[in-house]
């Protein structure tokens, strides 16, 4: 198993004092432009 990410996404982590760290993105590409935003998938699957 793996996990696909893309180039230029964002991931961010939080680390807070007294709290187990978190995931608050993962692999987001909403900053890209829509041309951009490819996951691998074919066009018709693009969201």
């Amino acid at each position: 198993m793996g996990i696909n990410h893309a180039n230029a996404a964002l991931t961010v982590l939080r680390y807070a004092p007294g709290r187990a760290p978190a995931v608050l993105f993962f692999n987001d590409t909403g900053h890209l432009p829509a041309e951009l935003r490819w996951t691998g998938f074919p066009p018709e699957l693009h969201v």
